[in-house]
């Protein structure tokens, strides 16, 4: 049926407003929504949401990439290449209280100890996907480590030497794992994997300059305030983030792998020989044929 109406607006949210969805927020003037240089950066490469923006921000975002050919913008079919849903933080195991927690008592929590110190907390709660438990004993513990690479960094102005076999092994398997974890969102166990380095560090003494400034450019994306300071204090004159990402031998981070103890039993005697990494069946067995233990039940 033809005729005068009345627009409706009330159907577009705020999570279709500029600020809201990424294709549209990259206008600079109320007057023209787009520049020359905005269709050249979408699709946005990676998008950070949990469950409760599927019908707001993940709709209208893909909606707009619907509408893009037809407003003769450069068009692509996938609004985000890559999207990342999060879990939920909560406090002391109360879901009800995490909205009204993070809006109350984050700006708290970042005045004491210090934005990094707070963003880590988050990070290394649990699985990313699955959220965490914030608790206050845990913050101190994350404290303690920033603490470590800051005496780490400021004792490491001078080269140094050579790293010794045991650290620069561990070096290659954390920057192994903190790349393969941090593409993957995986953020607990990349955060871990850096404090057992600094622990080895510490314990042989070998905080030279060839072991912390990797470390600092894996701890940039983590403690980006502390990482870019650290990195100055360093002799550095640009910034971290313009740094080159650290690089692994994949053959040193494989070299000296933890073997396993495989336990078996022969006539009531339960030998334990400490094996390789991956070993065989039969070699498993010839070696606890070999054990004292059990020579005299033979």
């Amino acid at each position: 049926m033809r005729g005068s109406g009345r627009r409706e607006t009330d159907v577009w949210t705020r999570s279709s407003t500029p600020r809201g969805t990424p294709a549209v927020s990259l206008h600079e003037f109320h007057d023209r929504p787009w520049t020359s240089s905005a269709p050249d950066v979408l699709p946005v490469s990676t998008y950070i949401g949990g469950n409760e923006h599927a019908v707001l921000h993940l709709l209208y975002s893909r909606f707009v990439t619907m509408a893009l050919p037809g407003a003769r913008a450069r068009a692509f079919r996938r609004a985000f290449p890559k999207l990342r849903a999060h879990g939920l933080i909560i406090k002391e195991r109360r879901e009800d209280v995490q909205v009204a927690w993070q809006r109350r008592h984050s700006d708290a929590y970042i005045q004491k100890w210090g934005a990094d110190t707070f963003r880590i907390t988050s990070l290394f709660l649990g699985p990313f996907q699955e959220g965490g438990d914030f608790r206050e004993t845990g913050i101190i513990g994350i404290r303690r480590f920033l603490d470590k690479v800051w005496q780490l960094a400021h004792e490491a102005l001078t080269p140094g030497s050579a790293l010794p076999p045991e650290v620069e092994r561990k070096l290659h398997q954390t920057i192994r794992k903190v790349t393969v974890d941090t593409e993957t969102s995986t953020t607990n166990t990349a955060i871990a994997a850096m404090m057992e380095y600094v622990n080895l560090v510490r314990e042989r003494g070998a905080g030279g300059r060839h072991a912390i400034e990797p470390l600092l450019l894996m701890l940039a994306p983590y403690a980006p305030h502390l990482a870019e300071e650290l990195w100055v204090a360093l002799g550095h004159e640009r910034s971290i983030f313009t740094a080159t990402w650290p690089t692994y031998d994949e053959r040193l981070a494989r070299r000296g792998r933890r073997g396993r103890s495989c336990a078996g039993e022969w006539q009531g005697a339960r030998p334990a020989r400490r094996l390789g990494a991956a070993p065989a069946r039969l070699r498993s067995f010839a070696l606890a044929m070999q054990d004292e233990a059990v020579k005299k039940f033979r």
